[in-house]
């Protein structure tokens, strides 16, 4: 059980959370970002891939591809 008249139960309830979530918010949100050129060895030789740029199909930037050629689900 939580004692509401502890100092910091007491000090949550007088900070302003509506500001500092306002204040914080930017800096948290996912945004679109470049991408990287990762290079790799198939059976083919060399290839050159553009991994982690765009967004995802859900609005979300895209994860990049992992190093071993496998691409990282985007969930």
């Amino acid at each position: 059980m939580i004692n509401i008249r502890h100092p910091l139960a007491v000090l949550a309830t007088r900070m302003p959370w509506a500001s500092i979530e306002a204040t914080l918010a930017p800096m948290f949100e996912r945004g679109a970002r470049e991408g990287r050129v990762l290079e790799g060895f198939d059976l083919f030789g060399a290839t050159a891939v553009l991994a982690g740029s765009g967004l995802s199909a859900a609005g979300r930037p895209s994860i990049a591809d992992s190093p071993d050629g496998g691409a990282a689900v985007d969930g």
